[in-house]
């Protein structure tokens, strides 16, 4: 489950695993990572699934992984230039929660916060947030981040990946 707000059980720093949507700002995932350090110590893991947006996923099941890939090295450098520790980022699967669930395999975290895009239907009893938190027992936070290309509309169709698509 949880752990107290500023260490884990045995006085260690926390063990965060940051869950970034690889469509919005790199620099606000940053800063809120840093923000949370600041509030208690800790360390994080970084996964970026390489997630297929709106009917995307019928074409090629691979064509956001290179946007996936430049939103983790963009990310962690930011976040390493913070001085902040980064034990282990990786790119995963499209579909988050088996992403989620394969990454804690090998790094274990006490909570997990998903940095994400606004969503109409976050708090439903199907969202993401509510099956990884049954799937992994852990305690899961969600932080809306405007997407890199914001319009500022909230019904904002999910935008494609610009690296994908060029070439």
């Amino acid at each position: 489950m949880g752990t107290s707000e500023n260490t884990s059980d045995n006085g260690r720093p926390r063990r965060i695993l940051a869950v970034v949507d690889w469509s919005v700002d790199a620099e606000a995932v940053a800063a809120a990572l840093r923000a949370a350090r600041d509030r208690s110590p800790a360390v994080f893991g970084v996964l970026v699934p390489s997630r297929l947006p709106g009917l995307d996923w019928i074409g090629d099941p691979h064509a956001s992984r290179p946007c996936a890939e430049l939103q983790l090295d963009e990310v962690t450098r930011l976040a390493r230039s913070a001085g902040l520790e980064i034990e282990r980022a990786i790119v995963g699967d499209p579909e988050r929660v088996s992403a989620i669930g394969a990454f804690l395999e090998g790094w274990r975290a006490d909570d997990v916060v998903l940095y994400d895009r606004d969503r109409i239907a976050a708090n439903h009893p199907l969202s993401v947030r509510r099956r990884v938190a049954r799937r992994t027992g852990r305690h899961v936070d969600r932080v809306v981040v405007s997407p890199v290309s914001s319009d500022g509309h909230w019904f904002q169709r999910a935008p494609h990946c610009a690296h994908a698509n060029a070439g």
